[in-house]
């Protein structure tokens, strides 16, 4: 995968690149896209909703972009003693009941690292609240594939509702780099 960019920032609910997994994000293109921060969301990016930790080749995959020197920070709308545990093996900052899409997480991890907003990128599955919420906040946002659908009604009708958007971005995505 080839990370391709419009120096034109994006708003709104239309991601700024699609990647079908974290895996996908390596230190290589994040060093093409100048990126200094990686903020991760967890659920459905980095582990399905139901695993409470990182298995051994994602620690080594996040790892591996720390060490190229990208910072890394969590934000999740989960709870405490669930960011908190996830992060265990990791000891990145981490923000719980972020509150996206609204971006209260997002910008207080824009603050701790205290890197121009043109270098940091939110990683998350969501377009309404984690793409709105980077945007919001003003940086990049990547749409990964959610890993594991959740089966509740709320999640369906969300899925359901980002469909359309989702069909529309990758088809101008498409004719944009053509």
């Amino acid at each position: 995968m080839e990370l391709k960019t419009n120096e034109k920032h994006r708003r709104g609910l239309h991601p700024d690149e699609f990647a079908d997994t974290i895996y996908d994000i390596t230190p290589e293109l994040l060093e093409v896209w100048k990126i200094k921060v990686l903020i991760c969301d967890i659920d459905n990016t980095l582990v399905p909703y139901d695993v409470p930790s990182a298995d051994e080749t994602l620690v080594e995959h996040l790892k591996n972009i720390e060490k190229s020197g990208v910072k890394i920070a969590f934000v999740s709308n989960n709870n405490k003693e669930r960011v908190d545990f996830f992060n265990e093996p990791f000891g990145f900052f981490a923000n719980e009941k972020s509150g996206k899409p609204f971006g209260k997480g997002i910008r207080r991890c824009i603050k701790h690292f205290n890197v121009d907003k043109k270098n940091i990128v939110l990683v998350g599955d969501q377009l309404f609240t984690d793409v709105l919420g980077a945007h919001g906040a003003g940086i990049k946002a990547i749409l990964v594939s959610p890993i594991k659908e959740k089966e509740n009604a709320f999640f369906k009708i969300k899925r359901m509702a980002e469909r359309p958007f989702l069909k529309y971005f990758k088809r101008k995505r498409m004719k944009e780099f053509k």
